[in-house]
């Protein structure tokens, strides 16, 4: 099935040439009218190659793909993954007031709850009566991208009572440079795989296991110092960790959406299960969007619709996503899984063959680190590179005046 239409073939063939200052000109209210306001969020999609014509186009070519209809299903829990015949269903995480998946979402979030506080007061307590004052999350994929990107992102909120780490790579140093800073006694484990199987994340874990055992601790007291996020609970008990330190994951749940699940556990130890639930609160804030805002107005979609416009058009292969914001660092990296794992495919829902290209290649820095290393070939170079800016209103330090230098670069 073609992507391209005549109506979007015409747009091009009139846009092409016309330079972003043209556009400018022509339009003496373009920066007030490319701009989607949510209160929180501001999206200025007004220094694109697209006009009036070519928005309405492309969001003709999304109705006749019934967008409208298949973000319905996905808010509301339908079979939208056809291929394992199930939901997509992170959006139900999110939201506090949803009924019909209400009980044991709220159930695991007061099971998180519960632990956290335990970890804050300092009543958690290792195999020497210690407590425990450090945690590390061993996992990969969606079980280390997200929950490590938001912690990073949110540190300013970081309790001082615990301290979090993340280990993803089977490569043996990144564990054993993380427990060079640590103490076994006062050290607690969450090991995330919703198979428990996964190869990467069990080698650490197993080696976490010896590590901790050879500092001491009793094979029977090893549930002081492990805990899991998995749907694979005999695997989990197995391992040795008890069965009441153990949290779900649902199949409904995709690992790249997963942080706002169990899996985020890692984020609320590190900035409270308060700050914990506003984040989910944020998130379902932009679900309602997503989901009541029409087409023309759609944060995701106007931003979706900008990347299929230069991938199947100018024939953009890459994506630069550049975070002006040092503790947004490791979105970039987030949004690779997000987007390209999703994209990846070279079969459409039908498992037919495509002849298109089904996603741009997405990468990134944060500024202005990356302004001095790739940005000469964005400006100079050649390629046709659409670039996504964020930048972040407030300071997130107390240094203002860096913060200023840092937007005006």
């Amino acid at each position: 099935m073609p992507l391209k239409t005549p109506q979007l073939d015409a747009q091009y063939a009139d846009i092409a040439g016309t330079t972003l200052l043209e556009l400018f000109n022509s339009n003496p209210n373009r920066a007030e009218e490319y701009v989607i306001d949510t209160g929180n969020l501001w999206f200025d999609f007004s220094k694109n190659h697209i006009d009036k014509n070519t928005l309405a186009a492309l969001i003709e070519h999304a109705e006749s793909k019934q967008l409208s209809q298949s973000i319905k299903a996905l808010i509301k829990g339908d079979e939208v993954n056809n291929t394992e015949k199930r939901a997509a269903w992170h959006t139900a995480l999110r939201d506090p007031n949803d009924p019909t998946a209400d009980k044991e979402i709220s159930a695991a979030l007061n099971k998180i709850e519960d632990f956290v506080e335990q970890l804050h007061d300092h009543q958690w307590k290792g195999y020497t009566g210690k407590a425990v004052t450090a945690v590390v999350n061993i996992g990969i994929g969606g079980s280390d991208l997200g929950p490590r990107m938001v912690s990073q992102a949110l540190s300013a909120f970081h309790a001082p009572q615990i301290d979090v780490f993340f280990v993803g790579n089977v490569d043996g140093a990144d564990l054993e440079d993380t427990l060079a800073k640590l103490n076994a006694e006062t050290t607690l484990f969450i090991i995330a795989s919703k198979t428990f199987t996964t190869l990467e994340t069990l080698s650490n874990a197993q080696s976490a296991k010896q590590w901790v055992l050879g500092a001491g601790c009793p094979k029977d007291e090893l549930h002081k110092h492990f805990a899991a996020v998995s749907s694979n609970i005999p695997k989990v008990v197995e391992f040795g960790i008890a069965q009441e330190n153990i949290f779900p994951m649902w199949d409904w749940v995709g690992g790249r959406y997963s942080l706002w699940s169990a899996i985020g556990l890692p984020i609320a130890i590190a900035i409270g299960m308060n700050n914990f639930r506003s984040l989910l609160a944020g998130a379902h804030a932009m679900d309602t969007h997503f989901s009541e805002a029409p087409l023309s107005e759609n944060m995701p979609v106007i931003g979706a619709l900008l990347s299929f416009w230069y991938n199947q058009y100018f024939g953009a292969s890459t994506h630069g996503v550049l975070p002006y914001a040092q503790r947004l660092a490791r979105l970039p990296a987030y949004l690779q899984q997000l987007d390209m794992e999703s994209l990846g495919k070279c079969v459409n829902t039908q498992g037919e063959a495509v002849d298109y290209s089904t996603g741009s290649i997405l990468w990134g820095a944060e500024g202005t680190n990356g302004q001095h290393s790739f940005h000469q070939l964005l400006h100079q170079g050649t390629q046709f590179i659409p670039v996504d800016f964020i930048a972040i209103k407030q300071p997130m330090s107390g240094y203002e005046d860096q913060h200023k230098k840092l937007l005006a670069c």
